[in-house]
């Protein structure tokens, strides 16, 4: 279960760090064109 948990974890951080990153690029974007 210590493994799953781990991975888990691992997998949901890089979710969130290339959404987050997505999400900057975006507002960024957004803004330049305003």
């Amino acid at each position: 279960m210590s493994c799953r948990i781990v991975f888990l974890v691992g997998v949901l951080g890089l979710i969130a760090s290339a959404t987050a990153i997505a999400y900057a690029h975006a507002d960024r974007r957004h803004r330049r064109r305003t």
